[in-house]
């Protein structure tokens, strides 16, 4: 008789939040490196050594709790691209440019579609001091923008929070607390912790990073789509942001070439209706918003069945937000996020902020 083995798995998790593990180790107040597993000389007994089980969990109710949120406010509370169908058919007047229509999503940044440039893979990381330092690693010409500069798990799609990112001179400086820095492969810390001085080649700490610039690629915007006995015609089309709060545009039918969009007149058969349009476009809030992520967290909080951790701080928020007063109105009876004061909060932040819009005329 043989049995199959199966390894625990011990990768890191790919964060779909807002809010961090980094940031929520800090909203609980415990020490980053005992969040991520991590044992240091002179640790208070007061900081629990945090297991990936419980990173994971975390990680999971964040998300969940954010995409509630989000789907009640009618944007992003972070930036995101997004691929969107729109069935209904709208008219194409003369001039090529269509009556506007509105996007699913709000708070809309600019038109595209997400796209990934290499600025250096392998990149040596310099553990001398903590945080840990990349760079100076010289940039490809037109990259500017911090926003646009992230870091992976080395060959990973898996990210990275620095703590600083600074752009001079054509070159990137950036830092990384070691605790963030936690192999890819080695997750799953033992219960003592990773040792915080072992930072050597064969240690717990990643010793290369990728550095990728993220940024929108404004050639891809809109489709315009015209069904047929043999499937479907499509044509390019560009997108013009007439208000970008509520999510209100103009899509044209054009071409892309040589870095610019030119809106046609020639519609052949395209002109007329359309059975369906494409959008492709970047949206959401683009700082991060402190009472949006008190939300995400106290809804988080709410979402989960036992406590956290042992940390005994993080322990009295968990319960301050699963709390359910003995009497609740009917509007609270009736709140979709759950019957919490976590949930209730959140669920009232977001109808605070709730986009509405009435119809285009």
């Amino acid at each position: 008789m043989s049995y199959q083995i199966v390894q625990p798995q011990s990768y890191a998790v790919q964060e779909d939040s807002l809010v961090w593990l980094a940031l929520y180790a800090n909203y609980i107040r415990h020490d980053e490196r005992a969040f991520f597993g991590i044992a240091y000389t002179g640790m208070s007994t007061a900081y629990y050594i945090f297991n990936k089980f419980q990173r994971d969990t975390i990680a999971f109710y964040l998300a969940e709790a954010q995409r509630e949120i989000e789907n009640e406010l009618n944007f992003f509370i972070m930036p995101k691209w997004v691929g969107e169908d729109q069935d209904d058919p709208f008219y194409q007047d003369e001039q090529s440019y269509t009556c506007p229509i509105s996007t699913r999503w709000g708070h809309l940044i600019e038109a595209g579609i997400r796209a990934t440039q290499d600025i250096s893979a392998g990149e040596a990381i310099d553990h001398t001091t903590d945080p840990a330092v990349i760079g100076p690693v010289v940039l490809p010409a037109g990259v500017t923008e911090v926003s646009e500069i992230h870091v992976y798990h080395p060959g990973t799609e898996c990210e990275i929070p620095p703590s600083s990112i600074e752009i001079s001179g054509g070159a990137v400086t950036i830092e990384i607390p070691r605790a963030r820095l936690v192999l890819y492969d080695a997750q799953d810390n033992p219960e003592a912790g990773w040792d915080y001085d072992d930072t050597s080649i064969t240690g717990p700490f990643e010793q290369t990073v990728d550095v990728i610039r993220v940024y929108n690629d404004p050639s891809t915007q809109a489709h315009l789509v015209k069904y047929n006995d043999c499937g479907e015609d499509t044509h390019d089309a560009c997108i013009n942001i007439q208000r970008k709060k509520i999510g209100q545009i103009i899509v044209s039918y054009a071409s892309y070439s040589g870095g610019a969009w030119s809106i046609s007149s020639n519609c052949s058969s395209f002109y007329g209706l359309y059975d369906r349009v494409r959008l492709n476009y970047y949206c959401g809030l683009p700082t991060l918003d402190k009472q949006m992520v008190d939300a995400v967290i106290r809804l988080a909080h709410s979402k989960m069945h036992d406590q956290p951790c042992e940390s005994e701080y993080a322990q009295g928020l968990w319960v301050r937000d699963c709390r359910v007063p003995g009497t609740v109105s009917r509007e609270r009876l009736n709140c979709p996020f759950g019957l919490g004061d976590g949930a209730w909060s959140a669920y009232q932040h977001a109808l605070n902020r709730k986009l509405v819009r009435g119809s285009v005329i």
